[in-house]
């Protein structure tokens, strides 16, 4: 029988994954950034993002997650991006 204490390890390991992918995540976002700058290119791509959270929340229908969290939760990560990339 599984137990809370089995869930929790669980949990913790994935919430360790979801955080050394967004490390990795922004390392790449560091990376668009001067390129970005290079190529006089904005920081945003409206169309990129727009596209982005319409596949975002169809996949989180898709996996039974709310699509309005998942949008949240990109969103703060897409500012924290854009902040990145600004800084780069």
């Amino acid at each position: 029988m599984t137990t809370l204490y089995d869930y929790r390890v669980k949990i913790d390991l994935i919430d360790q994954m979801i955080v050394e992918l967004l490390s990795e995540r922004m390392d790449i976002v560091s990376k668009i950034g001067d390129y970005k700058k290079e190529k006089k290119l904005p920081p945003q791509d409206s169309k990129r993002w727009n596209r982005l959270i319409n596949n975002i929340r169809s996949q989180a229908l898709e996996m039974n997650l709310s699509p309005d969290l998942v949008e949240d939760i990109w969103d703060l990560i897409h500012k924290e991006s854009l902040r990145i990339e600004e800084g780069s």
